[in-house]
């Protein structure tokens, strides 16, 4: 059994403030043990450009881990290849990190809720 589930959640910005989210989850239930055990994932994420001053990237963030609709801890993919995919271990940056862009590079300081 599954379903997707939609909510608002509140999130605290940087200013203090908070603001209503929409959040997707995946929820499912399993057969374990005899009984019935659920589990679910994010399905949000937002996506966007980010840009080296000389050419400009998707870059998508969403939750991997750690389901609370923050993202902070999730870092941010950025196609450098322009393949569409996110390659995590040459695309997924967390903050504090050095991205090398074709046109310099720059360390990230991610500031979003």
């Amino acid at each position: 059994m599954a379903r997707e589930v939609f909510v608002e959640v509140e999130v605290v910005d940087s200013s203090g403030g908070t603001l209503l989210r929409p959040y997707h989850l995946w929820v499912f239930f399993n057969e374990s043990n005899g009984g019935m055990r659920g589990s679910f994932y994010a399905r949000n994420h937002y996506r966007g450009q980010v840009s080296d001053g000389c050419a400009s990237y998707s870059a998508t963030v969403f939750e991997d881990r750690n389901h609370d609709g923050l993202y902070r801890d999730n870092g941010i993919c950025i196609d450098l290849t322009g393949d569409g995919e996110c390659e995590e271990d040459g695309e997924l940056f967390r903050s504090g990190a050095l991205v090398r862009f074709p046109g310099g590079s720059y360390r990230l300081a991610l500031d979003y809720p």
